[in-house]
């Protein structure tokens, strides 16, 4: 949904971004719920008034929603990170293996499903995944672990026209 507008040299903002909007969900979900039990614990009609009503319904409406949506693009982004892979990278790989599995049409084929499904997984190699998930998180965040959750500029060892690739 945000096509091509991040690339290398930001990245590591975008995934900041989505970790720092997680944490203040989180944040403000804390507060609340800690706030509801505090007036469940002490209830009194004069205590309950409308504005703690309303911001109950707000978070209970929207907060929660756009933190699962926002939570669960973090993390996806994040393992698509840990395996060095673009978002676009990923669904030409998951298009690739569906068009090949929609393909086989005999019982000899799908006899021969679990060897060609490990042949699918070797054609649809990753050449940019760098082995370890370290590796793969110092290609975009930086080589300085230490700044990782900063928004500093990354130390990258890429200059966006060549890239490292796996050893085959």
């Amino acid at each position: 949904w945000i096509s091509n507008c991040v690339g290398l040299y930001n990245h590591k903002y975008f995934i900041l971004f989505l970790f720092y909007v997680v944490c203040a969900i989180l944040y403000a979900a804390v507060v609340v719920v800690l706030r509801f039990l505090q007036l469940i614990k002490h209830f009194s009609p004069a205590m309950l008034n409308f504005g703690q009503i309303i911001t109950f319904a707000i978070f209970a409406c929207l907060i929660l929603p756009i933190g699962l949506a926002v939570g669960a693009l973090f993390f996806w982004q994040l393992s698509l990170l840990v395996n060095n892979m673009t978002t676009i990278e990923n669904e030409e790989r998951e298009r690739s293996i569906y068009i090949k599995r929609k393909s086989k049409k005999t019982t000899a084929e799908r006899q021969l499903e679990s060897a060609e499904d490990k042949k699918e997984h070797d054609d649809n190699k990753n050449y940019y995944d760098l082995g370890t998930s370290i590796e793969n998180l110092r290609a975009i965040m930086g080589r300085d672990q230490w700044f990782w959750l900063l928004p500093t500029k990354p130390n990258l060892s890429e200059d966006g026209l060549n890239w490292r690739k796996a050893q085959v």
